[in-house]
């Protein structure tokens, strides 16, 4: 392996093929103590999902999108992908793309601790419908209006020290959290563990944001073949979905685990649009989809319906993956 990433036992190695100890022995002693609770925690392999931004195109009102793309970010957090791509469809360049600027707000909205919402999420009319559907529930959400020894919280910063900062979580008072690492600079919600809760304190460590699991990182990106590129030389496995690809099967997961185990960093799973497939966005950039990545897959064979929507390929595909990662 040529870049960063998880080797087959769990060490950490650098640019330079470094195990990094101290940063792994940390890290393993969290899981240990909280393994009960391994959803609280980020994935030893990197996840990514690939959309393209015409997800949205077929739904009618602001309340089915508002509602689809609640159903997709639950199911990327479910599965704890770290990353969600949204790239530019192709074959909508024509088109207005009126819907990134409503994704952003959405995925902002959910990612926000409920607690946090009222100060942080002005009154939009984009969120309009936020309310009607079931709430995200992240476990680094799922803390009490009481404070617990031991717990992660996600706090908003008030004020900055040179070694502690006061952070609102949704405690009815402020709490100071002690920077056992240098105090965060640009950060506005940070991670910390209660440490006291006569008087009201924790810690800070910039470990925390690297294992904990606080929803999937969105980022947009205009040039898809440029991306894939980028996750190959880091090596990424890449995998399409398509209803031609090669059906799942047991014997196919059980080399794919083996791969993912001992060659590749992290997985990065592509999806479709609506209207048409991978190989149909491939051929709008004028290439053969085969060419720039390792697997195409068919994770639903043999589907009873015509028509399989963008969240239900994306529930069912991280389901199987799930079993193998």
């Amino acid at each position: 392996m040529n870049s960063s990433g998880w080797k087959a036992e769990n060490k950490f190695v650098s640019d330079k093929g470094e195990e990094n100890s101290c940063y792994r022995d940390e890290a393993d002693k969290e899981w240990e103590k909280r393994k009960e609770e391994i959803g609280l925690y980020k994935r030893k392999i990197d996840l990514i999902v690939f959309l393209p931004d015409s997800l949205l195109v077929n739904e009618p009102s602001l309340r089915d999108k508002t509602y689809k793309y609640l159903q997709i970010v639950r199911s990327l957090s479910i599965f704890r992908v770290n990353k969600l791509i949204i790239y530019r469809d192709p074959l909508l360049d024509n088109e207005p793309r009126y819907d990134k600027e409503l994704i952003t707000k959405l995925h902002n909205y959910y990612l926000v601790p409920p607690y946090l919402r009222k100060k942080l999420i002005p009154i939009d009319p984009m969120l309009k419908y936020v309310g009607a559907a079931p709430p995200l529930r992240l476990l680094i959400h799922s803390v009490g209006s009481k404070p617990v020894i031991g717990e992660y919280r996600q706090g908003y910063v008030e004020k900055k020290h040179s070694s502690y900062v006061l952070v609102d979580a949704g405690l009815q008072k402020l709490i100071r959290v002690i920077c056992i690492d240098e105090c965060p600079s640009r950060e506005k919600i940070i991670l910390f563990k209660l440490t006291s809760t006569r008087p009201l304190e924790g810690e800070y460590r910039k470990l925390y944001q690297s294992i904990l699991y606080t929803g999937p990182i969105l980022e947009y990106k205009d040039d898809l073949l440029k991306e894939i590129k980028k996750l190959r030389e880091k090596a990424y496995y890449l995998m399409a979905t398509s209803k031609y690809g090669r059906k799942i099967c047991l014997n196919l997961l059980t080399s794919l685990k083996k791969s993912f185990e001992e060659l590749y960093k992290g997985i990065a799973i592509l999806f479709g649009a609506p209207y048409y497939g991978l190989h149909e966005i491939f051929k709008g950039y004028g290439k053969s989809l085969g060419e720039y990545v390792d697997i195409v897959i068919n994770t639903l064979p043999n589907q009873g319906t015509k028509t399989v929507r963008t969240e239900e390929a994306l529930h069912s595909t991280l389901s199987i993956i799930n079993l193998i990662i």
